[in-house]
């Protein structure tokens, strides 16, 4: 696969260009893009959402994460990255 969001229907996803993260040298920022960035925005917001739930099931989760995100472009047409 070119990309890891490639298939018939992407379940979730978010921006992932540009993200302003900390980088290894004298205390500086810098920027990343890619399906890495994006990750680890989603990967935030499940800490978040399981900070305040610790009991949650995964399924549960996902539900949650249906709802926050809803259908931003549903227009998409199948297997477009």
């Amino acid at each position: 696969l070119k990309r890891s969001n490639y298939g018939k229907c992407v379940d979730l996803y978010t921006y992932g260009k540009n993200i302003k993260t900390t980088t290894y040298s004298r205390r500086k920022y810098g920027f990343i893009s890619g399906t890495s960035a994006s990750a680890a925005i989603v990967s935030g917001m499940c800490a978040l959402v399981l900070s305040q739930n610790h009991h949650m099931s995964l399924d549960q989760l996902n539900t949650v994460l249906w709802k926050l995100a809803g259908s931003v472009r549903p227009q998409i047409p199948p297997y477009i990255p």
